[in-house]
C-alpha cells in the first residue's frame, strides 16, 4: 500500500513540475491562455514529457511488483516443502510407533505370553530374558529396518531444508537409537541390511 501511495504522489508531483516547466519556458507564470491552439500545444508537451516519464515509472513499478511476487512465490514453495517434509517424518514416525507397540509372542516355560516389540528395542527387556519367538522377532526387525531407512532420509532432508531445532533433535535421537538396535541384530537381517544401515547413519550424520 505504501508503494502505491508513493507512486501516486510521485506521478502527481511529476505532472505538476511538467506543467510549471512549461509555463516557465514560455514566461507566462500566472497567465492562462484562452486560445485552444496554445492549450493544444500544452497538451502535446504534457503528453510527450509527463506521459513518457509516467510510463517509465509504471514499467519500473511493474518490474518491482513482479520481483516481489516471485520472491513471495519462492517463500510459499519453501513453506510447502517444510510442511511436506515434516508431514512425511510424522507419518513414518507414527508407523514406527505402531510397529513398536506390536506385541510379539514369547516362548516362556510359564505358558507363553506377549511382549511389546518396543520394550526390546528400547532395552527395557533383554532379548535373552524375553524368551521371544525368534522367527517373529526377525520379521519385526525386517519391518523396522524398512521403516527406518525412509525415516532417516526424511530427517536428513528436514535438517538440510529447515533447521536443526528441538523437533529435529527429537526425531534424530529416536532414529539413532533404532539404528543402533538394528545394528546389534544385523546378523538376523537380510544381506542388504549393512548397506541400508550405513545409509541411515550417513543421513543422520
Amino acid at each position: 500500500m505504501f508503494k502505491i501511495i508513493v507512486v501516486i504522489l510521485a506521478s502527481a508531483l511529476l505532472m505538476l513540475l511538467t506543467a510549471l516547466l512549461y509555463y516557465v519556458n514560455l514566461g507566462e507564470w500566472l497567465e492562462f491562455s484562452g486560445s485552444a491552439q496554445e492549450w493544444g500545444l500544452f497538451g502535446d508537451y504534457f503528453g510527450g514529457v509527463a506521459g513518457t516519464l509516467i510510463a517509465f515509472i509504471s514499467v519500473v513499478m511493474l518490474g518491482i511488483t513482479l520481483f516481489y511476487q516471485q520472491k513471495q512465490t519462492a517463500i510459499n514453495q519453501e513453506q510447502m516443502l517444510k510442511q511436506d517434509i515434516l508431514l512425511q517424518i510424522t507419518k513414518i514416525d507414527d508407523e514406527i510407533e505402531r510397529w513398536l507397540n506390536r506385541e510379539l509372542a514369547t516362548e516362556s516355560t510359564k505358558g507363553g505370553g506377549y511382549i511389546k516389540f518396543g520394550d526390546l528395542v528400547w532395552g527395557l527387556v533383554s532379548i535373552k530374558d524375553s524368551f521371544i519367538n525368534i522367527t517373529e522377532f526377525n520379521r519385526a526387525l525386517e519391518k523396522l529396518l524398512k521403516l527406518t531407512c525412509p525415516y532417516c532420509a526424511a530427517i536428513s532432508l528436514y535438517e538440510c531444508n529447515i533447521n536443526s531445532h528441538f523437533v529435529h533433535h527429537y526425531y534424530r535421537q529416536k532414529a539413532t537409537e533404532i539404528v543402533s538396535f538394528l545394528e546389534s541384530h544385523k546378523e538376523k537381517l537380510n544381506s542388504m541390511a549393512p548397506m541400508s544401515l550405513a545409509l541411515c547413519k550417513k543421513d543422520l550424520g
